[in-house]
């Protein structure tokens, strides 16, 4: 039996030969995307799901692997995703690393011209990248090139305006000195 339809203002309650309930079938709620690894080190991963922009309450990487159905248990002594710390090898830096990758995640974010493809950087790519940095790096700023983030110490009697580091006399001569004997000399 078919009801009237509504323009005719005759439809009060559904026929007595059809179920109780809503007349139309539900759609199923399609299932909501997982955070990824990429997406939690490029901060759009939070405790409430996925966010379009980065957060400044993103959570970490390691809590998205291990929120997982299937990701292992997690103990201190047996960490899955920490064993490289005993490694034999040198690794690179994790802060290097992640902030290699969140450069790579907004290259990769960003639009590109129709038919390129630059989504190719995986864990193994993203740890030769950090390698060569670190590499780049040791190369380019050599043994003490980390002194230059460091202040001087001002000593006495040398004028005003000059500094001496206090790591200078430990196996190697400051450059001032070097420049003033090749003058002298």
């Amino acid at each position: 039996m078919a009801s009237k339809s509504r323009t005719q203002s005759a439809f009060l309650a559904p026929p007595a030969d059809s179920p109780q309930g809503s007349t139309q079938p539900q759609t199923p709620a399609l299932p909501r995307r997982q955070a990824t690894l990429y997406d939690a080190i490029a901060g759009r991963s939070t405790q409430h799901g996925l966010s379009r922009t980065p957060t400044p309450h993103a959570i970490a990487p390691e809590t998205v692997l291990f929120q997982r159905a299937a990701a292992p248990d997690r103990h201190e002594e047996t960490d899955t995703y920490f064993a490289s710390d005993n490694a034999a090898g040198n690794l690179p830096d994790s802060d290097l690393l992640k902030a290699l990758h969140v450069y790579a995640a907004d290259f990769y974010a960003s639009e590109r011209e129709a038919g390129a493809d630059y989504r190719s950087l995986d864990e193994t790519a993203l740890l030769a990248l950090g390698v060569l940095m670190e590499e780049l790096c040791r190369d380019q700023l050599g043994e003490a090139g980390d002194l230059v983030f460091t202040e001087g110490e001002v000593v006495e009697g040398e004028g005003v305006g000059r500094a001496r580091s206090q790591s200078r006399g430990v196996g190697r001569e400051g450059k001032r000195r070097k420049v003033e004997r090749e003058f002298d000399g």
